[in-house]
């Protein structure tokens, strides 16, 4: 999924920063000094991706190399 920032209009991977619903990038979070501000989680301003989902059991299942091949 791709972003645009909210200040700057650049598409980006991750947004740094949410401002409402309003992704921030990380080259105008820290410009705009909003990286303090959404440690804090103060008014609408709040982190975004850095903090990573960690992957479900179903995406860590993997197949047999060799499925064929009785052990």
């Amino acid at each position: 999924m791709t972003y645009r920032c909210a200040l700057c209009k650049r598409e980006m991977r991750e947004a740094a920063v949410f401002i409402g619903d309003m992704p921030v990038g990380p080259k105008c979070a820290r410009r705009s000094n909003l990286m303090p501000l959404a440690a804090k989680r103060l008014g609408l301003v709040r982190p975004g991706s850095a903090y990573k989902r960690s992957a479900t059991r179903e995406e860590l299942d993997q197949m047999d190399l060799f499925a064929e091949v009785a052990a």
